[in-house]
């Protein structure tokens, strides 16, 4: 099965607040590496200067929450944002899967222990624990619960399964990407087959697979065939797609790093994705972070955030315009 992209899309519309950039006094950003809703607003990851800035609704009001350092409330390297119940997970790159939780204000809560190899990507349930890809013949993750020690789970489907065992290369360096829903549903977004393989809550029985829209598909295989080329076999320059997020009516955003699309909104139930276009001449370099109502926008020289309206329209064509 491959998801179909949709007749429409989701263009950015109306921008309602800005925050940072050139002359801003009210926040200087370093750099812009995630963005994250919180019920009082957003929390914005600032990773040169390792801090969080909290902001409302409508980007005022901004607040910093860290900073540089190993104690509590510090960070190392941080680089993602997730909300976890009523808590914020910080994740840190590089630090065996070391994660800080804060209060919804931003008051240092507790540190988690490593998860004993560097990952690229985490999800964490507040029922269901932690979850996180390794690089296995047989199993896409590993779960760990406050009561449980980690476990492998989310077999790899067959199809999958590599030809010579013991060639899965060096642990945590997987591309695959994972994001968990509100009932449990745990999403592996498989970076070698580029293909979204979906478990229900029983997770060690086999995952539905959908590959990503052929276009896409195409365009990617064609990039990591041509890395083959240059750099030699078994080089994999994959991670073209670089978040994977779930939507609160059980969607899920894909972030993308290629093509004419900031990213996708992709729907397990109907199979079908929604692109997302911003404007490719003064955004194209930017994170983009899609929340379901509306595209918040991070980046540039001077590092700066944008809040704007989303228009579902009709898909636009090459060279034409969506409205």
């Amino acid at each position: 099965m491959f998801f179909s992209e949709s007749d429409s899309a989701y263009v950015m519309g109306k921008v309602e607040a800005r925050l940072g950039g050139f002359g801003d006094d009210r926040v200087a950003f370093g750099s812009i590496l995630d963005v994250e809703k919180i019920p009082s607003g957003w929390a914005v990851l600032d990773g040169l200067n390792r801090h969080i800035v909290f902001v409302d609704g409508g980007l005022n009001s901004p607040r910093i929450v860290g900073g540089p350092g190993e104690g509590p409330g510090e960070f190392q390297a941080p680089w993602h944002l997730a909300m976890v119940g009523d808590t914020i997970a910080v994740f840190e790159k590089g630090s065996g899967g070391q994660v800080s939780y804060l209060a919804p204000q931003g008051g240092f809560l507790w540190r988690s222990g490593h998860v004993g190899h560097p990952v690229r990507s985490i999800a964490i349930h507040p029922e269901f624990g932690r979850f996180f890809p390794i690089l296995s013949t047989d199993y896409y993750l590993v779960r760990a619960t406050g009561d449980v020690g980690p476990q492998q789970i989310a077999r790899v489907p067959a199809a999958f399964v590599p030809e010579i065992k013991g060639s899965a290369g060096i642990a945590g360096m997987t591309p695959n990407l994972v994001a968990v829903a509100d009932d449990g549903t745990a999403h592996v977004l498989d970076g070698e087959h580029l293909a979204l393989v979906s478990y229900d809550a029983g997770y060690d029985t086999g995952g539905r697979i959908a590959f990503l829209p052929r276009e896409m598909r195409d365009q990617q295989l064609k990039g990591m065939a041509e890395a083959a080329t240059s750099f030699g076999p078994g080089v994999s320059l994959v991670q073209g797609v670089t978040m994977l997020d779930p939507l609160e009516d059980g969607r899920l955003f894909m972030r993308v790093a290629y093509g004419d699309s900031q990213g996708y909104v992709l729907d397990p139930g109907s199979l079908a994705a929604t692109p997302i276009v911003v404007d490719s001449g003064h955004w194209s370099q930017v994170l983009v972070y899609f929340d379901g109502k509306h595209l918040v926008l991070g980046g540039g020289l001077t590092p700066e955030l944008v809040l704007a309206t989303v228009e579902l329209v009709p898909r636009p064509t090459a060279g034409g315009d969506a409205r």
